[in-house]
């Protein structure tokens, strides 16, 4: 199966003055004209892009460069309910309009577009110790669940299949970018490899690190070139096969600056499957804290990096889609051909979560992954304040509360930062941090384990009534629209409740019908659009993770104004006609005033 790629976002219609086009949902019905489908069968609605021009999906790919290659892909869905991601490589701008109007003449796309740059998250590297699992009290938490029973599928570089800390708990993979799927595993890059000994490295086994879900199983997905870049397309056929190979977890530690509606259908279409996507929020902060996909997918649970003072983690992106925070600083994990390393990066961060996601897998099969998600923010530890916050969300992962269902248990927080680990008892290897961080990876051939203690019980918590979830948001109270030329500019009032970002829409009346475009998305609560003469209406909501809060409907009217030349033309012809006017009338009474003298003359010659 061929992959997609290209090097830029994909531009948006003219439509797009409000921004991106909206999420695709998902419908339970068949699209129209496509033959009928079972009662439990989930088809995915058609996206935007399906619709649009091909040229407008195209955007500005090859603007600076016109020869360059890239990558046309769609998403594509038969009456079975199965799912592909189709791709063609295409060498200029008409080569890519052909692709596009090719791919939204089958009936079986759902979403087309030319694949955006995705690349992986990771940070340098500082101390050679995995601090995190005492932090998150994982000890404690492996006496409820081990993670046996799940598989999780790691999006990535591939894996090192041979590394004696991972072999036994890898299941068969495939590498999607060759020239079609492959059962054969490498990593020749190291990310997927980190990744993978953080959620389920082999522990206990007095060898290496010890992994947050010993017992879970890992299906490597390389997506992912040897320098840790790749294309959307590539990670939507991963992500496709991982929910069709059954994983009921999906890591991405990866991400780009575009959202690719291909991707977004591919995480839609596992999410229809029961499967939990989990992507890094991004490594951006310092240099413009741009969005990162698809973690900034409003169904995708996003994670930020934290320090071991639960600090949020200076590289760590922050915005309305972060959801969870977990360790994410110097990270002790496998490396190809048996090594270790400490990384940095949401790339770090997201398998902590991954990881305690599949520990509540094993232990509570009958939870949906929605509700596996929403368990991992409920009790989240707040490390900022109250509730929600850009920088770590709903606060750190507490794999001890979300095990117990919301028990009291909070993973150890540190008032003050210090760069001795906590001397809690764990399966992991423990070696002396440095008094600084090193500027380059440590790596080193092999490990020499300590003995590994036997984890012991403490104190149960006292159970609580689980937390109340999060609302959805209140609704916007007002609106207020100011035209300059051609131009309106939306603004509302804040949403009451927690707000991770708003919805809005425009159209104009036309015959009593209101013609919207696409629902934008956006963190600010004021958007500019071009508008023409006429009627308008604009709609707006509030998210965030729980939900969608009312929409709120306003109209306002625009009445066609001269321009200010205009303006001055018509005023100098009234003031001449006003002055004509004037002369006319000066003259009629002058006429009147000759007349009557005649008239008196004559009557005083009569007279005499």
């Amino acid at each position: 199966m061929a992959r997609a790629m290209i090097s830029r976002t994909v531009a948006v219609a003219a439509a797009a003055a409000l921004g991106a086009a909206g999420l695709a949902g998902v419908a339970a019905a068949s699209p129209p004209g496509s033959e009928p489908v079972a009662a439990d069968q989930v088809l995915l609605r058609p996206d935007d892009s399906v619709s649009e021009r091909p040229s407008t999906v195209v955007g500005d790919t090859f603007a600076d460069q016109p020869d360059q290659k890239a990558w046309v892909a769609a998403f594509q869905q038969d009456a079975d309910g199965s799912a592909r991601v189709v791709s063609q490589r295409v060498a200029d701008r008409a080569e890519a309009v052909t692709a596009v109007r090719e791919l939204q003449a089958d009936r079986a796309t759902t979403a087309v577009s030319v694949a955006d740059r995705v690349k992986v998250t990771t940070n340098d590297p500082h101390y050679p110790q995995q601090w995190a699992m005492p932090k998150l009290q994982l000890p404690t938490a492996w006496l409820q669940s081990r993670g046996a029973g799940v598989t999780v599928a790691v999006v990535d570089t591939g894996a090192d299949t041979t590394h004696p800390d991972l072999a036994g708990n890898l299941v068969q993979g495939a590498d999607v970018i060759g020239s079609a799927v492959s059962p054969t595993m490498t990593d020749p890059h190291g990310h997927g490899t980190h990744v993978s000994g953080t959620i389920a490295a082999v522990t206990d086994n007095s060898v290496g690190v010890a992994g947050v879900a010993p017992l879970t199983k890992v299906m490597p997905v390389r997506v992912l070139s040897a320098n840790g870049s790749g294309y959307s397309s590539d990670v939507a056929e991963g992500i496709v096969y991982a929910a069709d190979h059954g994983a009921s977890v999906i890591n991405l530690s990866l991400g780009g600056s575009g959202d690719d509606p291909v991707q977004r259908q591919a995480v839609a279409y596992a999410q229809s499957d029961d499967v939990l996507v989990v992507a890094a929020a991004g490594n951006s902060r310092a240099s413009g804290n741009a969005a990162n996909y698809p973690a900034a997918i409003a169904s995708v649970t996003a994670v930020a990096a934290t320090d071991s003072a639960n600090v949020d983690a200076s590289f760590s992106n922050h915005g309305p889609y972060v959801d969870i925070a977990a360790p994410g600083v110097s990270i002790r994990s496998t490396l190809p051909g048996a090594t270790y390393a400490s990384w940095s990066g949401t790339s770090m961060a997201t398998p902590h979560v991954v990881g305690v996601a599949a520990l509540i897998r094993s232990q509570r099969p009958s939870l949906t992954q929605a509700q596996v998600g929403a368990l991992l923010t409920s009790t989240a530890t707040d490390l900022k304040t109250a509730g929600w916050d850009a920088y770590t969300g709903s606060g750190l992962v507490n794999p001890v509360a979300a095990l117990a269902g919301g028990a009291t248990a909070s993973p150890t927080s540190t008032a003050t930062a210090t760069s001795t680990p906590t001397a809690t008892a764990t399966t992991t290897p423990t070696s002396t941090p440095t008094s600084s961080p090193t500027s380059t990876p440590t790596v080193t051939a092999t490990a020499t384990p300590t003995a590994v203690p036997t984890p012991t019980p403490t104190p149960s918590a006292t159970a609580t009534p689980t937390p109340t979830p999060m609302p959805v948001p209140g609704a916007v109270v007002s609106m207020s629209v100011r035209i300059t030329k051609r131009t309106a500019t939306l603004a509302w009032s804040p949403a009451s409740g927690v707000v991770r970002g708003y919805r809005v829409r425009v159209g104009k009346q036309v015959g009593g019908v209101t013609a919207y475009g696409s629902w934008a998305t956006t963190t600010a609560r004021t958007v500019s659009f071009p508008i023409t003469a006429g009627t308008w209406r604009v709609q707006v909501y509030a998210f965030n993770t729980r939900g969608n809060g009312p929409t709120v409907t306003g109209t306002f009217s625009v009445r066609a104004v001269a321009s200010a030349k205009a303006k001055a033309k018509a005023k100098a012809k009234a003031k001449a006609k006003a002055k004509a006017k004037a002369r006319a009338k000066a003259k009629r009474h002058a006429a009147k005033v000759r007349t009557y003298r005649i008239s008196r003359a004559v009557s005083s010659t009569v007279a005499r």
